[in-house]
This record gives C-alpha cells, sequence and structure tokens, in this order.
C-alpha cells in the first residue's frame, strides 16, 4: 500500500510539474496573441494569420491541461488531498 502511495505521490508531482509547464507556455501564446492583434494597429495591418496559428496551439496547451488537471484531481482524491 505504502508503495502504492509512493508512485501516486511522484506521479502527483510529475503532473503538477506539467501543468505548470502547459500554463507558462499558454501565457506566452497569449501575450503574443495580444501583440498581434493589438487595438492601436491599423486594420488592415493585423496579423491575422499569425494570431490564428498562436490561438490553435494555445487551444491545443488548454485541452492538454485539463486532462491532466482531470487526472491530477483524481490521484488528489485517490490519495485523499483535497
Amino acid at each position: 500500500m505504502a508503495e502504492e502511495r509512493i508512485k501516486l505521490l511522484g506521479h502527483k508531482a510529475e503532473l503538477e510539474e506539467e501543468i505548470q509547464e502547459l500554463e507558462t507556455r499558454g501565457a506566452n501564446h497569449i501575450i503574443t496573441i495580444r501583440d498581434l492583434i493589438d487595438p492601436y494597429e491599423e486594420f488592415t495591418g493585423l496579423q491575422v494569420k499569425r494570431a490564428e496559428q498562436a490561438m490553435i496551439s494555445l487551444k491545443t496547451l488548454v485541452l492538454k491541461a485539463r486532462e491532466k488537471a482531470e487526472m491530477l484531481n483524481k490521484i488528489k482524491k485517490d490519495l485523499g488531498i483535497k
């Protein structure tokens, strides 16, 4: 039983680290998107295609983070952690 708990704690730590990395990468994409869709930029000068690609990447990161958060919550529940 203790061995299983140790494995779960290790997996929990890995998931927390992976989620943090995804959040950091996502924050960078958000900054990029805001820079590309600058409200002070001339309308025809907006870099819509690059912003679209950044949004697609951001969506992928968000979906991955949600999956990992679900797994993390299940592990926390199994460990009796809130």
